[in-house]
């Protein structure tokens, strides 16, 4: 993912953008034979098709790809949307702090406002983003995610950012809750494959796999909690302190 190098690490009224279905909208516009017998499908199995199309046919591909670029291409210049209110482009989308004004440019193809987020906070390293609109929550950019893990993002979203006191607070409370907690569930890292089995990180044995039934005899001062710390919020910390020192 590329972030912006130039926009602020901490926003406020982010807009996300996209082209709903957007290879299928552009095989019906082409009329391509594939879509009657796929248009009825849900949306996973017909990407899977169209994603077989699309290896089967490299022409096909060209045409899907030049279009989705045009066209958001076409959407970002004729909004004059600048360098510093383009938060990060993505393939059939993008983010941005203005709101457009044109949304119907005369393309076969639109974009759609898909929401507004009232609090977007970036990482220090630009690499991955959370970000909320206080009833949906979404991190992007975030290897080897969790549940727990999850949860602290939430309330790093909901602190009181009108009240700067009260940023520092909830900031330092949350930081010792990740470096002092002793709940051994918030160091757990399920594994992929099967839930009820995962790994800690462990101070002298580093990343160690364990059974979930096991994880409560660990004792907390044994597992390595600055490096979870490191790994999933340190960044975000520093762009509040960033923003609002």
């Amino acid at each position: 993912m590329e972030i912006n190098k130039s926009c602020k690490l901490f926003l406020r009224s982010v807009y996300s953008y996209d082209i709903p279905a957007c290879h299928f909208t552009i095989l019906e516009n082409i009329e391509h034979p594939s879509v009657p017998v796929i248009k009825n499908l849900s949306k996973l199995d017909r990407n899977i098709q169209i994603g077989l199309l699309m290896k089967s046919d490299p022409n096909l591909t060209k045409v899907l790809r030049s279009s989705t670029i045009s066209t958001i291409d076409d959407y970002i210049s004729t909004n004059q949307i600048t360098d510093d209110e383009l938060i990060t482009r993505q393939y059939d989308g993008f983010l941005c702090t203005k709101k457009l004004k044109e949304l119907d440019i005369g393309l076969s193809l639109k974009v759609e406002l898909r929401n507004t987020y009232s609090i977007f906070i970036i990482s220090s390293n630009r690499d991955s983003y959370i970000t909320t609109d206080f009833k949906d929550y979404s991190f992007k950019g975030i290897s080897n995610r969790y549940d727990a893990v999850d949860e602290i993002y939430k309330k790093i979203l909901n602190i009181n950012f009108l009240c700067r006191s009260s940023i520092f607070s909830m900031m330092d409370k949350l930081q010792k809750e990740i470096l002092h907690s002793d709940d051994p569930s918030l160091y757990f890292i399920p594994s992929t494959v099967d839930k009820n089995f995962g790994s800690v990180i462990l101070k002298n044995y580093g990343d160690t796999k364990i059974s979930q039934s096991v994880l409560n005899i660990i004792d907390c001062d044994d597992i390595d909690r600055q490096t979870y710390y490191d790994k999933y919020f340190r960044s975000f910390f520093e762009s509040i302190l960033i923003e609002f020192l």
